[in-house]
Order: C-alpha cells, then sequence, then structure tokens
C-alpha cells in the first residue's frame, strides 16, 4: 500500500514538474525531430529544480584535468552542431519507458530529498 503511494506521488512530481506533454500536430517546426529529453544519452540538470534547458548529453563530454570532474556538453549545444549530433539527432537512442527513466533518474541525482520524501511518507502512514 505504501509503495503504491509513493509511486503514485512520484508520478504526480514527474507530471508537474517536467510539464510532460504529448505532442499531436504535424505542423511544428522540427515537430519530426526526436527530444533529447527521451534519449538515453541524456543528462538533466537538478542544480536547483528539474530544468530541461540546461540538459547535458552524456556522448560529449570534457575531463577537468584539474579537478578530474567530468564536465557533459549541454545538450542545445550538440543539437545546434552537425558536427555532433545535429538537428536530426544522429546519436538518438530512444529511452524505452521515458516515464520511468524520468522517475529513476530523479530518485539517482537527488538521493538525499528522496530519502527524506520517503520518511515524510512513511511517518504519515504509520499515523494513519
Amino acid at each position: 500500500m505504501i509503495f503504491n503511494q509513493i509511486f503514485l506521488v512520484l508520478i504526480i512530481q514527474i507530471v508537474l514538474y517536467y510539464n510532460v506533454q504529448f505532442v499531436i500536430s504535424c505542423n511544428i517546426r522540427n515537430g519530426n525531430m526526436p527530444a533529447c529529453k527521451n534519449c538515453k544519452h541524456y543528462k538533466l540538470d537538478f542544480s536547483i529544480l528539474p530544468n530541461y534547458q540546461f540538459g547535458r548529453c552524456k556522448i560529449y563530454e570534457n575531463k577537468d584535468l584539474i579537478t578530474n570532474k567530468i564536465n557533459y556538453t549541454y545538450a542545445t549545444t550538440v543539437r545546434q552542431n552537425d558536427n555532433m549530433c545535429g538537428l536530426e539527432g544522429k546519436n538518438y537512442d530512444e529511452v524505452s519507458n521515458i516515464i520511468l527513466n524520468e522517475i529513476i533518474s530523479k530518485i539517482k541525482d537527488n538521493f538525499y530529498f528522496t530519502i527524506i520524501f520517503l520518511s515524510v511518507i512513511m511517518k504519515i502512514s504509520e499515523k494513519n
């Protein structure tokens, strides 16, 4: 029962945070091009709030020789450069379950938030 509630709350968060939309119109410019957020190489930015605009591509990375940190290139830069992925999405690999992928990435990238969130849900369920 508690896991059903947690799963439902996470789905609601996904819909609210990510503004999940399904494009039906074919009159949209670049409407037939694949979206980076549905690619397995896409890394969502969770610095403050989930933000697709500053997402990164895991294929194009640079290593900082001082800190040894891996810096990924912004997805917008990768899609605008024809020598990289380009508008047509040369390196695009679609995620099999997009919503599940977003839930997993949210949990993985916000581990502490998730632990606190689950603790609160458990405390609420114990009172009921």
